[in-house]
């Protein structure tokens, strides 16, 4: 978002989400005009978290304490409630 130091982390409980993602990402940065910044922020802070379940991932995410937090989950109002650690939830 911000620059070369910026990280971009998925947590998740799919092992097919997590794989599909990095491939995605990689396909991205052969295209988006942003690449050269992005591929840095990518490599040195991007990572991919899978979890056992819905504890595991709310455990990663306030450890995490992202800035910017968007849970795109089937439970949105478990996470609502229970995540402290962010500055922004979307």
């Amino acid at each position: 978002e911000h620059g070369y130091n910026t990280p971009a982390i998925l947590v998740t409980t799919s092992e097919k989400l997590a794989q599909e993602t990095v491939a995605k990402v990689e396909e991205e940065l052969k295209h988006i005009p942003t690449a050269e910044t992005a591929a840095v922020s990518w490599r040195d802070y991007g990572e991919v978290i899978v979890v056992n379940d819905d504890q595991e991932m709310l455990a990663v995410a306030e450890e995490i304490a992202g800035e910017h937090v968007q849970v795109m989950h089937r439970n949105w109002d478990f996470f609502k409630q229970n995540l402290r650690n962010y500055g922004g939830l979307f």
